[in-house]
């Protein structure tokens, strides 16, 4: 099978997971990406690599507007057994999400997180409706996500779930470190030797959440190449 993973940038953790995926299955996974990243971005973020995929740069900029070689990746898309498209919110991706559809190219929306609004600008409502609905699949990381998708016309059954983490096992401290290492570690990355306060999980109570609308979740799962159900595109 062949894969196209279509992002904006190539993260470490999401070429981490389609490296295991393609570890532990038959796809042929090619990774077609804009290229574009914040100015503050480390080069180590930015310089990734991979053995066992194949990476694509399939972007240009245009002023300040980053666009995908959009013939080069409707073909990419066309030849591929599967197609999943990393994210509706970036203008690249609004104009590539119409043509898949207009070129009757099925694809799975990816997506992990967003709130659902109490109040919205109609113009605004309908674009993420036009784009959301326009998916045949979806990756979603929790309940909530699912809520937004449905919001913006997704269809329930085609809504699988995907959870993924921007860390893996490895990185995971079994014992909290002692002061010593606290501050060796501050150090390092240039931080004052000054107690700090790090945060997993939303800090205000419950019904103030709720008030102010939030849709957090506490799912502490962590995962590397789970991506749900396979689903035949035949």
């Amino acid at each position: 099978m062949k894969v196209l993973f279509i992002t904006q940038n190539l993260a470490p953790f999401r070429i981490l997971w389609l490296e295991s995926l393609s570890s532990c299955s038959s796809a042929e996974i090619t990774v077609a990406y804009l290229g574009q990243y914040e100015a503050r971005t480390q080069a180590s973020y930015k310089n990734v690599t991979s053995k066992c995929l194949t990476l694509k740069n399939v972007g240009h900029r245009i002023g300040m507007i980053w666009l995908y070689h959009y013939g080069t990746v409707l073909k990419l898309a066309d030849e591929a057994d599967m197609v999943i498209v990393d994210g509706y919110g970036f203008l690249a991706q609004m104009i590539l999400i119409p043509m898949l559809k207009r070129y009757k190219i099925k694809f799975v929306l990816s997506a992990d997180g967003g709130i659902q609004p109490e109040q919205e600008n109609k113009i605004k409502h309908n674009v993420k409706k036009h784009l959301i609905s326009a998916a045949d699949f979806y990756f979603s990381t929790c309940p909530e996500m699912d809520a937004i998708l449905k919001y913006y016309g997704a269809n329930e059954k085609n809504i699988f779930r995907h959870r993924f983490a921007s860390i893996n096992s490895a990185e995971i401290i079994k014992e909290p470190l002692n002061e010593a290492e606290k501050s060796a570690r501050k150090r390092k990355l240039g931080l004052e030797d000054k107690p700090m306060v790090i945060s997993v999980v939303p800090a205000l109570p419950a019904r103030r959440r709720r008030a102010r609308g939030n849709r957090l979740h506490n799912d502490a799962c962590i995962r590397v190449a789970s991506i749900g159900r396979s689903r035949s595109f035949s």
